[in-house]
């Protein structure tokens, strides 16, 4: 014969009649929840069970309390005989799908929940941002705001403010930051633990709501790093300025030594002009065109000891010129020379460099400058009457240097070697020259 649930002892069913509260409660909190979470299909496939499980509850406490007046009656008394002849194994049956059915649904609601998007996992985004976001009304009124913000309002005014007017305010305005550039809606400051911050501020629209917004950005890494790149380009600065001041000073060394080795050359000529004119003398048949030559000679070398001095002008290109000129090189410029100091600069060692090429290499006495006066360029091209290279020229040494500083100074030098020999260079105007 099948055991119903009459034949239970009655600690037994006081055990069942435990769990089916147990799961009348649990059922009636997924219902609630998915209620609340929008999930109607899951609570009404809930709502038998929380019926089923209540109908159960109750009617097991009526079969353990036979003697309270509710029993008494006798509808009540036919329920509960018809309650203990269900078979033991029928009411555990329902009891385990009913348990299988709330397990399943709650794993349906919470992952329905991870995947929804509440006020709750919004604000806990937002405050896993490392940007600091406020936003408030224009009475002051705070309506949001996230933890990145909090704390830089807690180490900019030393303490928690909740108007946010006065927030807005103090961090725009902050007098103890160490750098503060207040300009129109956004500042930068730098506040005593050393982190910089950008601040924006803005107003916008929501929810038909006029709220004020200021967004505070971390910039310390980028700000320390352009620190750097601007204390990089004083220094530069700084370094190039003294390789310009050390780069006029070797061009003035070079023309000394170039006149030097002029003036050698020149005595050892004189020497040998000495010794003709005393053969000269000596000779009992002289011929006017050997004294003619020799006097030719001795006037021009007269001509370059007077003028050999120290130029008496300080400017470079008209000092290399004027070397030129001593040296016997004719230097020849079209156009008109820049006033810009750099420019000069640049063009004085063009002219040297060339300079010393038409003596050592071309053995030319003409030098030909063309300057060419664009609208934001100046075109420099150098040529000589001398000899032209038999093959292509390779930068070194001096040409090399050359090209260093024309493109430091944001130009570029090209060399053409045939058909002639062509130096042409394109300079950037500098203000003094625009």
């Amino acid at each position: 014969m099948m055991r119903t649930y009459g034949n239970l002892l009655r600690y037994m069913q006081g055990n069942l009649g435990m769990v089916h509260f147990i799961l009348f409660m649990t059922s009636l909190y997924l219902f609630v929840r998915a209620i609340r979470q929008k999930e109607y299909r899951i609570s009404l496939a809930l709502a038998p069970s929380v019926i089923i499980m209540f109908v159960s509850e109750q009617l097991i406490c009526f079969s353990l309390n036979e003697g309270s007046l509710i029993t008494q009656r006798e509808a009540v008394k036919e329920i509960v005989r018809a309650y203990d002849s269900i078979p033991v194994v029928t009411i555990v049956v329902i009891t385990l799908l009913i348990a299988v059915l709330e397990g399943v649904l709650a794993y349906r609601l919470r992952k329905s929940r991870l995947g929804m998007i509440s006020l709750f996992s919004v604000k806990e985004a937002m405050d896993s941002l490392p940007t600091g976001i406020l936003a408030y009304q224009p009475q002051g009124g705070i309506v949001f705001i996230n933890k990145a913000m909090e704390q830089l309002s807690l180490n900019a005014c030393n303490t928690y403010l909740v108007d946010g007017n006065e927030m807005s305010k103090r961090l725009m305005e902050n007098e103890t930051s160490d750098i503060r550039f207040p300009v129109g809606n956004h500042a930068l400051i730098s506040l005593k633990d050393g982190r910089t911050y950008q601040l924006y501020s803005s107003r916008t629209e929501c929810a038909e709501l006029n709220v004020e917004l200021l967004l505070a950005s971390d910039i310390t890494e980028d700000f320390e790093k352009t620190k750097e790149l601007r204390e990089g380009a004083d220094n530069l600065k700084i370094i190039n300025e003294q390789l310009v001041e050390k780069n006029k000073n070797i061009v003035d060394m070079i023309t000394s030594r170039e006149i030097l080795n002029a003036k050698v050359k020149i005595h050892n000529e004189l020497g040998a002009l000495s010794l003709r004119l005393r053969r000269y003398i000596s000779e009992e048949n002289r011929s006017e065109e050997e004294a003619e030559s020799i006097r030719e000679e001795l006037q021009n070398t007269l001509t370059f000891l007077k003028s050999s001095g120290e130029p008496e002008t300080e400017d470079e290109c008209s000092q290399i010129i004027e070397t030129a000129k001593v040296l016997g090189v004719d230097v020849r410029t079209t156009g008109e020379i820049p006033n810009a100091e750099k420019t000069r600069h640049i063009l004085a060692c063009t002219i040297h460099e060339c300079l010393t090429n038409t003596l050592r290499h071309a053995h030319g006495d003409v030098l030909f400058v063309n300057l060419k006066n664009e609208k934001n360029t100046l075109e420099v091209m150098v040529k000589s009457n001398g000899e032209q290279p038999k093959e292509n020229i390779t930068e070194r040494g001096g040409l090399k240097s050359l090209r260093m500083l024309v493109e430091n100074a944001g130009g570029t030098m090209s060399v053409t070697s045939t058909p002639e020999l062509i130096l042409t260079l394109i300079l950037p105007k500098e203000d003094e020259d625009v």
